[in-house]
């Protein structure tokens, strides 16, 4: 093991403790005041995996595996007994960098202070997000709570404030930041999120209080955020993306989800007991009913429309709770699939094509290349498959997923199920040796009385 005393870092690099998560905030520049050997020393070591520890006392930080940067910012966890109140006179933070390859440095922050409560930055990327129903809002905040900043999960209340209103509520064990919905069944909330709608700026407040003993007293300490931005639900919640592949005669929607959050938020407030899509193709209406809000397609006779809407719908007892548009975009094929067939030794696509084209089709993870002619043709790929298969399979046309085909199984039962008769045949084998092996056994071990 070799050690260098050489400190990379500046003078003015610090350790701050913050004392109610018992953690250390090392923040390093690289020193300009190195030597040209120092500073080879020290660029020698970017991207080198290391284990870092800051010592100050007893006490000892610790953190995993890193990969060495300058600038660095690091966050160490206590590894024993870690309780600083103040700081003294004598308080030094010694730092040791253990790298993979048994070369170790060691230095000392230029500063240690200790923070008390960090109320400040806390709140990482926030989104304010509003919705409406139509009966009431949905608001939602999501933010990543600063690793500093664990301490406020300490019995917290969390306040919106608008410029004229305001709400709060206590957090549930069970809830977090990351995505809170605030309870919209009440008249406060939606007052709330009308008055955050109409008024002229996008500024929110949002305060975390948590209970803390100062001075032997429980205390609720607050952590601020001043939000800039207020976003209204695009209509895309439910779903990322929809769209209609009109082939020669038959349609199929593709439906991808999105992040659920409004629509599954609003199935579980407001107990929806049925939830479908519209699909408008001019005059008519195709009703599409849903089990879940995941990705999923379904097949239409194709029929001449010139305009097409989707929609979702949520219903409670017969009352619409939400109807919204989906974004529909759509793509054209002059051919359709009929049939996937599959033989002992090939795999057919029976085809009806209006054009000639070459096409490339994905089916089991295989590629296959196809040169289409007019008609209604069977175009085979020698390809042995040996693998079982439902009466519907899906094949990749070009960026077409999921689109659905019937399967006809042609092969034989010999070639089907081949690997099946191998390994009865071994498994019967192998029983008949063992009987006649235990036979042989008890036939010499055979004593008169």
């Amino acid at each position: 093991l070799l050690t260098i005393q050489i400190n990379c870092f500046d003078i003015n690099s610090s350790v701050i403790y913050y004392r109610n998560s018992e953690s250390l905030l090392f923040t390093g520049w690289l020193s300009d005041t190195l030597s040209d050997d120092q500073i080879v020393f020290c660029q020698l070591l970017k991207s080198k995996q290391y284990l870092s520890t800051i010592q100050v006392g007893t006490s000892v930080f610790t953190i995993s595996m890193k990969s060495f940067q300058t600038p660095m910012q690091l966050l160490l966890t206590c590894s024993s007994i870690c309780a600083y109140y103040e700081v003294k006179k004598f308080n030094i933070a010694f730092l040791k960098f253990k790298f993979d390859d048994n070369l170790e440095f060691d230095g000392v922050a230029g500063t240690f202070k200790i923070q008390i409560f960090n109320r400040l930055n806390c709140f990482e990327e926030p989104q304010l997000i509003l919705s409406k129903t139509v009966q009431s809002y949905n608001v939602m905040f999501q933010t990543t709570v600063s690793d500093c900043c664990q301490e406020m999960n300490n019995h917290p209340i969390i306040t919106l404030k608008s410029s004229n209103k305001q709400l709060s509520e206590a957090l549930n064990t069970d809830q977090n930041l990351s995505a809170y919905y605030f309870n919209c069944s009440h008249k406060q909330c939606n007052a709330v999120a009308l008055d955050l709608e109409s008024q002229d700026s996008e500024n929110y407040q949002m305060i975390v209080q948590s209970e803390y003993i100062v001075k032997q007293k429980l205390q609720l300490i607050s952590y601020y955020l001043m939000g800039t931005t207020i976003t209204q639900a695009v209509q895309q919640d439910c779903f990322e993306s929809a769209q209609l592949v009109i082939f020669s005669h038959k349609m199929q929607l593709q439906l991808q989800s999105g992040q659920q959050m409004i629509c599954n938020e609003l199935i579980v407030q407001n107990s929806i007991d049925g939830y479908f899509l519209e699909l408008k193709l001019d005059s008519n209406i195709n009703i599409i009913n849903l089990t879940t809000m995941d990705s999923f397609y379904t097949d239409f006779d194709y029929t001449s429309f010139s305009t097409t809407s989707l929609s979702i719908v949520l219903q409670r007892d017969e009352e619409t709770i939400l109807y919204k548009t989906i974004d529909l975009t759509q793509s054209k094929f002059n051919f359709q699939i009929e049939q996937l067939i599959i033989d002992d030794n090939q795999i057919c696509f029976e085809i009806n094509s209006n054009i000639k084209a070459n096409y490339k089709f994905n089916f089991n993870n295989n590629d296959v290349f196809l040169q289409l002619e007019e008609g209604t043709k069977k175009y085979c790929d020698l390809n042995e498959v040996s693998t079982e298969f439902p009466e519907h399979v899906t094949i990749l046309i070009g960026n077409i997923k999921d689109m659905s085909v019937d399967l006809l199984d042609q092969r034989s039962y010999k070639s089907f199920h081949y690997e099946w008769v191998v390994a009865t045949a071994c498994s019967v084998f192998g029983i008949v040796l063992i009987i006649f092996t235990f036979y042989n056994i008890y036939s010499h071990d055979e004593r008169p009385f």
